[in-house]
């Protein structure tokens, strides 16, 4: 990754600078872009390298209502640790 690419040398890309160097990302891709819009949270870390931490979607294939989908990761894991709908009824999560 180029350094104008790390979250301080870009500032639209909504960047949250830690004390310890590194710096958390927001990315947004809207509708016109894909059938899941979304809003992903990243870490990246002081030589540039990213890993997601997070993400709240649109997931057009969930039940009206709970269409609003988070999902969240773990350092260690390539797949999300927890995906669900943000509207909970008395079911039990994913």
């Amino acid at each position: 990754m180029d350094s104008k690419d790390h979250p301080t040398e870009n500032p639209t890309a909504c960047p949250l600078t830690l004390l310890d160097g590194r710096a958390l990302q927001v990315e947004v891709h809207g509708a016109s872009k894909t059938t899941y819009p979304c809003i992903n949270v990243g870490l990246i870390a002081v030589d540039g390298a990213r890993n997601q931490v997070c993400f709240v979607e649109h997931n057009p294939d969930k039940d009206p209502g709970h269409e609003l989908c988070i999902g969240v990761y773990c350092a260690d894991r390539d797949d999300t640790v927890c995906y669900d709908s943000y509207i909970q009824d008395q079911e039990e999560t994913e």
